[in-house]
C-alpha cells in the first residue's frame, strides 16, 4: 500500500482550498504524488523521458479536472485513473519503447542480505521479471502494475480503468499466466545455453 504523508480527508481539504483560489497548494499534491506517478507511468511505458512528460501531463490534467473530483472516492485512485488514461493515450499514439528498468527502479523483491551469489541471483531474477513485464501487452502490464506495484485492490483497479472487477480478475489471471510462460521460456533458454 502506498504510504502518504496526508490522509484522504487532508487531501480533500487541500483540494477544496485549491478550488477556492489558493492554487499554490497544488504544489503539495504534486510533491506527494510526483514519484509514485512517475514510477507508475515508467513501469507502463518503459522510457524515462517519455514517463517524465506523461507524469507532467497527468498533473496538468489533474489540476484542470480538480473540480470534477468526487470526494467520496480516494484521491489517489482518481489521480492514477488519469495517469492510466494519459499513458494509454500515449501507447495508442506511439508504440512503446521497451528499455530495461534503471537500477533505481528495481522491484523490491530482494533483500541485500545473503551471500554475493544469492544477491547476484536475486538481482538477475528481478531483471528478468522486469524485462518480461515490459514485453506483456499493455492491458495486462497495466493491471499487474496496479495490483502488485501500486497495491491497488481489484475494486480500485476496476474504478481506475473504468471496467468491472471480473474483467480485472481475468486480466490479472491472463497477465500472470503470460508472465509465468515468458519467465519459464527464459529459464529454459538459459538452461540449454549452459
Amino acid at each position: 500500500m502506498m504510504l502518504l504523508p496526508y490522509s484522504d480527508t487532508e487531501l480533500s481539504d487541500f483540494i477544496s482550498t485549491i478550488l477556492s483560489g489558493e492554487v499554490g497548494k497544488f504544489r503539495i499534491i504534486v510533491e506527494v504524488f510526483q514519484n509514485p506517478v512517475f514510477n507508475f507511468v515508467y513501469r507502463i511505458i518503459g522510457d524515462r523521458e517519455e514517463a517524465k512528460d506523461i507524469a507532467q501531463e497527468t498533473f496538468l490534467k489533474v489540476y484542470k479536472s480538480l473540480g470534477q473530483y468526487d470526494h467520496a472516492y480516494k484521491f489517489s485512485s482518481w489521480l492514477f485513473r488519469i495517469a492510466t488514461t494519459v499513458s494509454i493515450s500515449y501507447l495508442r499514439k506511439k508504440k512503446p519503447i521497451f528499455l530495461p528498468f534503471d537500477e533505481g527502479l528495481h522491484y523490491d523483491m530482494v533483500s541485500p542480505r545473503g551471500s554475493p551469489e544469492e544477491v547476484c541471483e536475486n538481482h538477475e531474477t528481478s531483471s528478468q521479471i522486469q524485462e518480461a513485464m515490459l514485453l506483456l501487452p499493455s492491458k495486462y502490464r497495466l493491471v499487474l502494475v496496479l495490483k502488485y506495484i501500486n497495491e491497488f485492490s481489484c475494486q480500485e483497479i476496476a474504478k481506475t480503468l473504468d471496467t468491472n472487477v471480473k474483467n480485472v480478475e481475468t486480466s490479472l489471471y491472463r497477465g500472470r499466466k503470460m508472465l509465468a510462460a515468458s519467465l519459464t521460456q527464459n529459464f529454459r533458454n538459459k538452461r540449454y545455453k549452459r
